[in-house]
């Protein structure tokens, strides 16, 4: 149990891509050099920010929209995961600041602690091994196991039942406006830290808390 802000908190659920590793940028550039190479044609900038957070599934919805609907998003998106594992497997997992003392505070606090992420979960154990941080968590929910993915909140819910709790009990952190949404929208204690996108009106107005990094959070 954890005292934040007047607030009994019992659990922690994190987003991975943005909120715990700097890995949104490196999607980007894996996604526009697949998308060159398959379709010859690179996912727009504009695109790729509409789709953060959001499932693989939605995110192939809003690929047709734009590029047409024979396009092989499923094929473009299996080639972005070869490049960015071969990355993370010679550079390492980039993690934000401040992650590991943030986990490991939250940790001896004894809060139960999950992991909720619109990744496969290949890829997620994949990074969260290599960065060493898998072991702080009791459970991963990931998006190839849900049904809705992100902005729907069924994915915080679910985390939060694995762990026993009710989501009004546990942080949620997140970084993207649909991340931010299904976070919210389960009823969970939202942290949003700031990444790719400067957070709008709308995405402050559904964080109960909001900090530029992590390290600020780690403060408080």
């Amino acid at each position: 149990m954890l005292e934040f802000k007047n607030q009994i908190v019992h659990g922690a659920i994190f987003d991975m891509d943005g909120t715990m590793f700097d890995t949104e940028r490196l999607r980007f550039q894996t996604l526009q050099q697949a998308s060159r190479e398959l379709i010859g044609v690179e996912f727009s900038e504009n695109y790729l920010m509409q789709c953060l957070g959001l499932s693989a599934r939605s995110a192939e919805q809003l690929a047709k929209e734009r590029y047409g609907q024979d396009v092989p998003y499923a094929e473009i998106r299996q080639r972005a995961d070869v490049l960015e594992l071969e990355h993370v497997r010679n550079y390492g997992v980039p993690i934000k600041k401040g992650l590991l003392q943030v986990l490991e505070r939250l940790r001896k606090a004894g809060l139960k602690m999950a992991v909720a992420t619109s990744s496969r979960r290949a890829i997620a154990e994949e990074y969260l091994i290599n960065a060493n941080v898998y072991k702080f968590f009791d459970v991963l929910v990931c998006g190839d196991e849900i049904k809705q993915g992100k902005p729907h909140p069924e994915i915080f819910i679910s985390a939060a039942e694995k762990i026993n709790l009710s989501p009004a009990q546990c942080l949620m952190f997140e970084d993207s406006e649909n991340g931010l949404r299904s976070a919210y929208d389960a009823g969970g204690m939202t942290v949003l830290f700031k990444d790719i996108k400067i957070p709008n009106e709308s995405m402050l107005a559904q964080a109960q808390y909001y900090y530029e990094t992590v390290e600020d959070f780690l403060t408080e």
